[in-house]
């Protein structure tokens, strides 16, 4: 079986962006999200002190945040760190079921090189740095099996198309009565999904109803692999010890391969055609994304003991492309009907890849340290941004989609995202001979309004902690960091056209996740 008609574009986006959302109100929020919700990423020496360095240099991940801090700088240094993470997550309740499930990766953090001109401290100082940073490692693997689901994605595939041209029904739907978990009727040669009582290819029939119903245990199995990375140089000057500046540019970069099955194993039989036992949904997003900003930052320290630091980076401009397929195959007990197998399949149904483009927020950035008897170091780090700002348009360079929908998914990302996003970080240093021990925490505030954080992703609380070791022109550093946060998964929604409403089908996928994630790095100044 062919489509004979295709979907008009708007319709077919919209789709894909709906069942992409984790939650029923959110569309494209949850990949949004992944351009502006970093994590806390880079050398062994940023990530053990929470990433407090909008005041401190002497690291190539700190360039990122204030590129005035390459002025602190005494030598020329070539850094490198890479991260052994373990994720940790607490799954469900899901259909009455819960789950533990752990993961390993392996990441490149930071790789970075300074360079510094002018000797004297009168001089008028320059310092030249280019670096590559991890900013959020997007892996995140889970699978969990729910019992005694009653409604099915088939009833719900089945009330939506009932009575309806194949040609036009939406994509998954059309998926399924491929495969044939939905049957049709043949009316004046035109294929129609069969009215809700007789749609769904299984299930026992109820005489006194004259319904179809079934029960089923269901799977949920969520893969998705990909990181947000950042590759820039930056430039800066310093006047006569005390006060530095500089400016950078960045160009960073996400790929983001996201894909999904749901499994669902049905409970009741009946005879063919409807005597399904098992059919899987799989859905794929495979998104790739390259932008732009820039940085301009200040160091002013007033006394040696004392410093403060500022800085401003711009909106990041991405231009995105995605593409977007699914697919429904199906197990019968017997064949459903003469000449079908008892495997079936639909055909791979892909979206032409779109692309648009996305701007993610401003930030602001002040910062605060102080050196105590050249041994302790403390530090501390604000940083604001508007999560509202985040904007989604089309350009010259867009194609496959209009500005209908953007405009109307951009409304939305305004609607759930909040226009207080904080930061708050903490970190210090003590330097014992050639031995450095050095510990941090962080809060990174949620980018959605309060109101739609359990619906979502929640806040990110990390506590950091590492050892660092001076040996000539080498210094080693080991780093132990821990961050929590709790995030909804929605596993499908959809689209009622009777009540032009999103409705939940299936439940949401509570996840408690732990990332354990131990940097190791090494620095060589000459």
């Amino acid at each position: 079986m062919s489509k004979s008609v295709m979907m008009n574009l708007q319709k077919s986006i919209a789709l894909v962006l709906t069942t992409l959302s984790f939650s029923a109100h959110a569309q494209i929020a949850s990949e949004s999200e992944t351009f502006i919700n970093n994590q806390l990423r880079g050398t062994a020496r940023f990530t053990a002190m929470g990433g407090a360095f909008t005041s401190l240099g002497n690291d190539a991940s700190a360039i990122g945040i204030n590129p005035a801090t390459l002025s602190s700088y005494r030598f020329n240094e070539f850094s490198f760190s890479l991260g052994f993470e373990t994720q940790q997550a607490q799954l469900g309740p899901f259909y009455g079921a819960e789950a533990n499930q752990r993961d390993f990766s392996v990441n490149l953090e930071n790789l970075g090189v300074g360079f510094q001109f002018g000797e004297s401290p009168d001089d008028h100082k320059f310092s030249v740095g280019i670096y590559n940073n991890q900013l959020a490692d997007c892996t995140r693997r889970y699978d969990i099996l729910g019992f005694d689901n009653s409604q099915t994605l088939g009833q719900f595939w089945g009330k939506t198309s009932a009575n309806g041209d194949v040609d036009t029904i939406t994509d998954d739907a059309y998926a399924a009565w491929q495969a044939y978990v939905l049957v049709s009727d043949t009316v004046g040669g035109n294929d129609v999904v069969r009215n809700p009582n007789a749609s769904y290819a299984y299930g026992r029939f109820d005489s006194t109803n004259n319904t179809r119903t079934a029960t089923s245990d269901v799977s949920f199995t969520y893969n998705q692999t990909g990181s947000l990375n950042q590759t820039g140089f930056a430039i800066s000057g310093q006047s006569y010890g005390k006060f530095s500046y500089g400016l950078g540019f960045g160009f960073p970069s996400l790929n983001l391969r996201r894909e999904e099955f749901i499994t669902e194993y049905i409970d009741q039989q009946d005879a063919p055609p409807y005597n399904l036992t098992e059919y899987t949904y799989r859905r794929l997003s495979d998104l790739r994304a390259n932008g732009f900003n820039f940085n301009i930052g200040f160091l002013y320290a007033p006394i040696p003991e004392f410093r403060i630091g500022a800085s401003y980076q711009s909106p990041s401009w991405y231009l995105v492309r995605q593409i977007y397929d699914l697919d429904v195959t199906a197990r019968f007990n017997a064949p459903p009907f003469d000449g079908v197998n008892r495997n079936t399949s639909s055909d791979i149904l892909t979206r032409e890849e779109y692309s648009y483009r996305l701007r993610t927020p401003s930030i602001f950035r002040i910062g605060l340290s102080s050196v105590i008897a050249k041994r302790l170091i403390l530090s501390a780090d604000y940083q604001y941004t508007n999560a509202q700002n985040t904007r989604l348009y089309t350009a010259r360079s867009s194609y496959n989609i209009s500005d209908a929908v953007i405009n109307s998914y951009d409304a939305e990302l305004n609607q759930l995202f909040t226009n207080l996003s904080n930061s708050l970080a903490a970190g210090l240093e003590y330097k014992w001979n050639n031995l450095f021990i050095r510990g941090g925490y962080r809060l990174n505030q949620s980018p959605y309004d309060e109101a739609f954080q359990e619906e979502t992703t929640g806040d990110v609380t990390i506590i950091s902690g590492g050892l660092g070791y001076q040996f000539g022109a080498w210094q080693v550093n080991a780093t132990y960091v821990q961050s929590n946060f709790d995030q909804n998964l929605v596993t499908y929604s959809g689209f009622d056209a009777s009540t032009g409403s999103q409705v939940q089908v299936l439940d949401d996928l509570q996840t408690e996740v732990t990332l354990h994630n131990v940097v190791i790095g090494m620095t060589y100044k000459w």
